[in-house]
């Protein structure tokens, strides 16, 4: 805050000037009220405003951002996949069910492979999986058909690195929670992609209720 130094002339012993640090016009008035000075006369002497320092601020921060845009990686484009030419396309709360802005891990990669789940024009779940970096894609079907046309009722995908097991979140909106896993060691062993790996589609979480 800036040095604001005040000349003012009153009625009892008080200095006739009076030199107030970190204080604004408004605390000043509250000062003189206090002391029960009665001023007639106030001038700034030597004001001093911080929107000098600005055009510095300004600069040292547009300097920060370019070398942080220098020093960002670089992206490019690789390839395009087509994973089902059908897959389900309706419009809801301005979004849709198989790409939507929220969406956590539709598309997963873990260690040397990659994982997606979406679902068909029929509803149903899908599952597929890729050797990274080129492998072709495999596809499963899960016995899960989408409840209801609402977009926030992603699929969601984990690996728990402890025991390599797979961990599917589906079709969920303020409602039960729809889950599947898969078995031990799937996510890193490369063993056949079928749907008998993985477990029946439950509400529930260990002992753990996810439903209602």
């Amino acid at each position: 805050m800036p040095t604001v130094r005040y000349h003012a002339r009153n009625s009892r012993s008080y200095p006739n000037s009076l030199v107030l640090r970190n204080a604004d016009t408004s605390s000043l008035e509250l000062f003189l009220k206090n002391k029960y000075i009665s001023t007639t006369r106030a001038r700034i002497l030597a004001p001093c405003s911080s929107m000098m320092y600005l055009p510095l601020l300004l600069s040292t921060f547009l300097g920060v951002w370019i070398t942080l845009c220098k020093s960002a990686p670089s992206v490019s484009f690789i390839s395009n996949t087509q994973l089902d030419p059908n897959g389900i396309f309706f419009v809801s709360y301005d979004g849709v069910v198989n790409v939507n802005s929220f969406q956590l891990s539709g598309v997963l990669t873990y260690q040397n492979w990659q994982y997606a789940g979406w679902y068909t024009s029929s509803k149903t779940a899908m599952l597929a999986r890729r050797q990274l970096p080129s492998g072709s894609w495999s596809t499963l079907q899960l016995p899960h058909q989408l409840s209801t046309s609402d977009s926030h009722n992603v699929i969601a995908l984990g690996v728990s690195p402890s025991d390599g097991k797979i961990h599917v979140a589906l079709d969920c909106h303020s409602t039960q929670m729809y889950y599947t896993s898969s078995e031990a060691g799937l996510a890193t062993s490369g063993a056949s992609w079928t749907a008998s790996r993985f477990g029946a589609i439950t509400n529930t979480l260990g002992n753990l209720n996810i439903g209602k």
